[in-house]
């Protein structure tokens, strides 16, 4: 069976009479300003930021999983990137898209309204959004910020400190990715 394309008709809905905004399927929502947001996840802490940004992802998670009539068994790549892609627009952090390198998965925000400072938020709520949506837990990490354009490899922990450790050594992203794939 095939999944039904993102649908963003009704996505937020506005009651200005009751001063309540809403996204569809979640209770009620607050608009923060970009500047806001990034101030608070600074003075927080980068656990306190994963953690929260995880809770916001979970919950885009909940409608990516209302959203794959057929499950995540069911569900092609293009469906989870269109319906999860469709969410993150929404929220209003980016555009969603996927790239494969051999056996590296990278998942790419276009148009992240953060900055590299906002990488560490961005790849909690993606993290949260494939725990809750796909029942599969991943760790994503931030490889590349450029103009606006973030670049998060999916992984597991293991992996994942081995790639902080490249980046730490500062080796590129297509060294990184030639050692994931040859099986470094």
């Amino acid at each position: 069976m095939s999944q039904s394309p993102f649908d963003p008709t009704s996505a937020v809905e506005f009651d200005v009479r009751s001063g309540t905004v809403a996204l569809r399927g979640s209770e009620r929502s607050v608009l923060v300003g970009v500047d806001v947001l990034i101030r608070f996840c600074e003075a927080a802490g980068e656990e306190a930021t994963k953690d929260f940004a995880r809770s916001v992802g979970t919950e885009a998670g909940k409608r990516l999983a209302d959203a794959l009539r057929d499950g995540p068994e069911g569900a092609t790549v293009e469906s989870v990137v269109d319906h999860l892609g469709g969410d993150l627009a929404v929220l209003g952090l980016g555009s969603l898209s996927v790239e494969r390198w051999a056996n590296a998965l990278l998942l790419v925000v276009e148009q992240s309204p953060f900055g590299p400072a906002g990488d560490v938020f961005v790849a909690g709520v993606l993290e949260g959004a494939m725990a809750r949506g796909l029942a599969r837990e991943a760790t994503l990490v931030p490889l590349s910020h450029t103009d606006g354009t973030v670049r998060l490899l999916v992984t597991n922990p293991v992996t994942a400190a081995k790639v902080r450790g490249w980046l730490g050594q500062g080796q590129s992203v297509g060294q990184i990715l030639e050692q994931l794939n040859s099986g470094g």
